[in-house]
């Protein structure tokens, strides 16, 4: 995994590419029920990182899958979470081939997670993720900054989508984790 808060891991425009496209093609194999697209030889698939993959339909969220911390390499990771984005993302209808047009993707390439307390916590820089039993809620650093959150919306968000109650945050007995997120979009 690469290393918490990680700026230096510069990804260049060629992977960029490579990464789109790997990631609309599993989109479109999802929705066409075709078979897995190859993922191409380029070092950059070989990495382990955690990743998520956020569809957008006319710029409205409309599936957004991926793994916090994964042994998988990069390149499985993306076919895996955007065909589940696709066809899987509860929240959401699965996208259909009428859909594909208006679709655009991101691609949220992750850091490791280390603890961190709610007053370092940096809008836009930092991603959540609150642990409380069996429950989880992870959002990116980019959703906080997106819906104009403060700190304190940013960790009631965080703890709602875990399921929990919006100041399970300030009670002390959930964990609280950040990471931060190399964003490519289309």
């Amino acid at each position: 995994m690469r290393e918490y808060i990680d700026e230096n891991w510069i990804i260049p425009d060629s992977s960029r590419v490579l990464i789109l496209k790997l990631a609309r093609a599993a989109v479109n194999s999802a929705i066409l029920e075709l078979p897995d697209p190859e993922i191409p030889e380029h070092p950059i698939f070989a990495e382990k990182t955690g990743i998520f993959v956020t569809i957008y339909k006319s710029q409205s969220l409309r599936g957004c899958i991926g793994y916090i911390d994964t042994d998988l390499s990069l390149g499985r990771a993306i076919v895996m979470a955007a065909k589940s984005a696709a066809k899987r993302d509860q929240r959401f209808p699965a996208l259909t081939a009428e859909d594909l047009p208006e679709v655009s993707l991101e691609i949220s390439l992750l850091s490791s997670l280390l603890p961190i307390s709610p007053d370092e916590i940096v809008i836009g820089r930092h991603g959540l993720m609150v642990l409380s039993g069996l429950h989880r809620g992870v959002l990116l650093p980019q959703v906080a900054k997106k819906y104009g959150w403060d700190r304190t919306e940013f960790l009631q968000q965080v703890c709602l989508k875990a399921g929990l109650d919006r100041d399970s945050w300030e009670e002390g007995d959930v964990d609280l984790f950040a990471f931060s997120a190399n964003v490519i979009t289309e």
